[in-house]
């Protein structure tokens, strides 16, 4: 896809080809899925890290906004898809001196991070305790089987 072709044109140096493949891509994704879709945000959230490599900041803040604004009605406030835009837009404060809302960033994507880090030990703890319990209960069967 045209997305992909301009990932492979940034990591190959080609500044100016990668950004007019982001840009065509984002104008795709928005023909073909509508101006509010996930993609959408990615896209925007590319285009704009390409904006930002290239010192436009003034450019690529609207775009990491509307891509977190897309990302949080579609998926809620504490999706993980939500940290690009979050890292972009607190790398973004900071190169303009915003520090205070650099950090604000950083720590709500830190309170997502951490939460889902909470459910995932929870789930894998349930897992294991399930997984053991199900072999000690096997072992006790055997031994009386023995």
């Amino acid at each position: 896809t045209r997305y992909n072709v301009a990932n492979i044109d940034r990591l190959l140096g080609d500044k100016v080809a990668a950004r007019r493949g982001a840009e065509a891509a984002l104008a795709a994704f928005e023909r073909a899925l509508g101006p509010d879709h996930g993609d959408v945000a990615f896209a925007l959230d590319f285009v704009a890290t390409l904006a930002i490599a290239d010192g436009r900041l003034d450019d690529a803040e609207p775009l990491l906004t509307r891509s977190l604004k897309i990302l949080e009605t579609s998926l809620g406030h504490e999706h993980p898809d939500l940290g690009s835009p979050l890292i972009n837009l607190g790398e973004l404060a900071l190169a303009r001196k915003r520090p205070d809302e650099a950090h604000a960033l950083f720590t709500r994507l830190l309170a997502i991070d951490e939460k889902l880090h909470r459910i995932a030990m929870r789930r894998a703890s349930a897992l294991w305790e399930y997984r053991g319990s199900r072999h000690l209960a096997e072992c006790r069967h055997r031994r009386q089987a023995a």
